[in-house]
């Protein structure tokens, strides 16, 4: 059972969930996790090109 005072994190902006998309969304990036097992390198290139974006 769920406590009733979990907190949360904030809510994503429009504009961050676009820019997500986007860099998830670009061929090269669908290629790599595809490619291998381990993702976690992955998903720190999907977040620098997030930050990149803004």
């Amino acid at each position: 059972m769920q406590s009733q005072y979990v907190k949360r994190g904030p809510a994503w902006t429009k504009w961050k969930i676009l820019d997500l998309i986007a860099v998830w969304g670009e061929e090269s990036m669908q290629t790599e996790l595809h490619s291998k097992r381990r993702n976690a390198n992955k998903y720190a290139k999907i977040s620098k090109g997030m930050m990149d974006r803004g």
